[in-house]
């Protein structure tokens, strides 16, 4: 590596570290803010490692390896994260009536968030669990998912374990960790009939409260071979008839109907 007046950057080892990282090495003590910029966020280098000259070969050879490290792991958590939100598309084609499911609710669960004045890490959240909900239909058979008519109970059994499927999916990503609640638990109502575990009131999380109304929603609105889809206006009052029964949570039904009549959604059906 050639050693070049400081402080300097290294931009020659990009291929051997993570990516966008830096390297600063710095021989002036009066740099320190400097050197605290390229390392920060906001950084124009990205750096994420500085050493002071004259600097140990040894030390500056296991900071390379330790970012190396970092690199691989890195890399293989986000090829992981991406083949099992690809797993939600896998699903969405497999039934034409579901065509473009995981965008809508991803859509109206970041509005729905920030209309309750969520942070935006929540908000985010938010919008990949409500992307990856239906993930665990990957495990349910396309004679039951693709069915032409009424699902029977022990078919509709069945397709009730996409939620601990879509779980068990993701139980071994720590970035999904945070997701889980949702995948698990978007069928749960809070009179405590819905499923997996028939949990009630405050025991579903709140995340999970706010994809069942998006979920129920879109459902209500989307045609399949056995039904038409409802309008937006009945869509809207069947919403506000599971809130005042206590299936759903009213305070949130109120501001995603709000958000309905307002025109916060581009939705496909009219009113």
């Amino acid at each position: 590596m050639p050693v070049l007046p400081g402080p300097t950057t290294e931009p020659s080892m990009d291929d051997a570290l993570p990516g966008g990282t830096v390297l600063v090495i710095d021989d002036d003590e009066d740099n320190v803010r400097l050197i605290e910029a390229l390392l920060s966020a906001e950084g124009k280098a990205g750096a994420q490692e500085c050493l002071s000259k004259p600097f140990d070969c040894e030390e500056l050879l296991a900071r390379v390896r330790s970012l190396a490290r970092l690199r691989r792991q890195t890399d293989e958590l986000e090829s992981a994260e991406s083949v099992i939100m690809s797993l939600a598309l896998v699903v969405e084609a497999r039934d034409a009536y579901t065509s473009g499911h995981c965008e809508r609710m991803a859509t109206y669960a970041t509005i729905f968030g920030a209309a309750l004045g969520m942070p935006m890490d929540v908000i985010e959240t938010l919008r990949r669990g409500a992307y990856l909900h239906d993930v665990g239909k990957v495990g349910i058979p396309d004679s039951i998912l693709l069915k032409q008519s009424p699902l029977t109970v022990s078919e509709f059994a069945v397709m009730q374990r996409h939620t601990t499927i879509g779980d068990a999916v993701c139980a071994n990503m720590r970035s999904l960790a945070s997701l889980r609640p949702i995948v698990r638990h978007h069928h749960e109502r809070l009179d405590g009939s819905g499923y997996p575990d028939g949990l009630a009131g405050d025991d579903v999380h709140f995340l999970a409260q706010i994809v069942a109304i998006c979920d129920t929603y879109d459902a209500m609105t989307t045609k399949r071979p056995y039904r038409d889809a409802l309008c937006r206006g009945d869509a809207r009052r069947e919403l506000l008839e599971d809130g005042r029964r206590g299936k759903l949570n009213a305070t949130f039904v109120d501001v995603f109907v709000g958000l309905l009549m307002n025109d916060h959604f581009t939705s496909r059906n009219t009113s």
